[in-house]
């Protein structure tokens, strides 16, 4: 209740300071590996394919203005897709509440069909109260909602890849379901820090399975708790809760390979909150052994798979089956 009044009270009497604050553009950029603008395209009036602009901005229900917007702009979580016709330069950003002064961006260079970018915008610190108080307000909804659609959902529920999964406190993106659509694997909504794999290359651990990441996971699980710490990739993944595990090589490229499966997960787990996948210069473990001093890991910069010492610092992403 303080935090609302604060808030309220803000908006009130700070009336002229507020106007005069902007938002402030933290990173334009292209994202190369983001293929939403290919696999979800649009077209203008003259069948030309349009770019993609992913406008990250921690405000509520903004206003997007330019004649080279095409179709309606779809607002996500901290997120809203903003599709442009080719050679547009510039993008108005404003608020109906008058949050903060419109913001008039031009691009450093005319967009391109089939190009997806980024901008990222910081907002003004009382948009952040306001970012506050509506989360508190909703939380107990949420967490009621979650409560009553539990197991009856996972028994029912046909998933498809790309769905957002929140079942008996387990919570991820589904990258993979079987032919009746009632069972699948998700990705986890976050990753780790940079972990080593292993500590120890005297000997192998076992995990030798390339598409069963669950198999090596047992593998590791076999190993006495205090050899345990040794193998901190492997750790993360069981501190996440019951069923989590290290994906093998295999279960990577389907999340990370394949273009439309990746397109589809990174757009869930941004708008959920969740890490996305896009973009980033990192190196990601797989549980797959090569020998006892490397292991296969994945780098999204090149695309490629390679191996590294075990004791070589990489992120890692959690898997689980339903």
């Amino acid at each position: 209740m303080r935090r609302i009044l604060f808030l309220l009270s803000l908006l009130l009497f700070g009336g002229a300071t507020l106007l005069a604050q902007e938002l402030t553009v933290k990173t334009f950029e292209l994202r190369d590996r983001d293929l939403r603008a290919k696999q979800k395209p649009r077209f203008d009036n003259n069948e030309d394919a349009c770019a993609l602009v992913r406008v990250q901005v921690a405000a509520p229900n903004c206003i997007f203005s330019d004649s080279y917007i095409v179709g309606d702009v779809e607002q996500g979580f901290g997120e809203y897709l903003v599709y442009m016709a080719k050679g547009a330069r510039r993008l108005r950003v404003a608020h109906p509440d008058f949050l903060f002064t419109p913001l008039d961006y031009e691009f450093p260079e005319a967009l391109e069909s089939y190009r997806t970018y980024a901008l990222i915008l910081e907002v003004p610190i009382y948009t952040h109260y306001a970012e506050i108080v509506e989360q508190q307000s909703q939380q107990p909804q949420r967490s009621t909602t979650r409560t009553v659609s539990t197991t009856p959902v996972s028994q029912s529920k046909v998933w498809q890849v790309g769905d957002y999964y929140n079942v008996n406190g387990k919570e991820g993106v589904v990258f993979w379901v079987d032919e009746t659509g009632k069972h699948g694997k998700i990705v986890s909504m976050t990753e780790s820090e940079q972990l080593a794999y292993s500590y120890n290359f005297e000997e192998l651990l076992g995990a030798s399975s390339g598409s069963h990441g669950d198999i090596n996971m047992s593998v590791y699980k076999t190993i006495s708790a205090q050899k345990s710490s040794a193998y901190p990739a492997f750790k993360w993944c069981e501190n996440l809760g019951e069923g989590w595990y290290l994906p093998a090589k295999k279960e990577i490229d389907i999340f990370l390979g394949i273009g439309e499966v990746l397109a589809a997960v990174d757009d869930t787990l941004i708008q959920y909150g969740g890490s996305g996948l896009w973009g980033r210069n990192i190196e990601i473990w797989s549980s797959t052994e090569r020998d006892s001093e490397s292991a296969w890991l994945y780098n999204l910069e090149i695309e490629e798979w390679g191996y590294g010492l075990k004791n070589y610092p990489a992120y890692v992403r959690a898997v689980s089956a339903f």
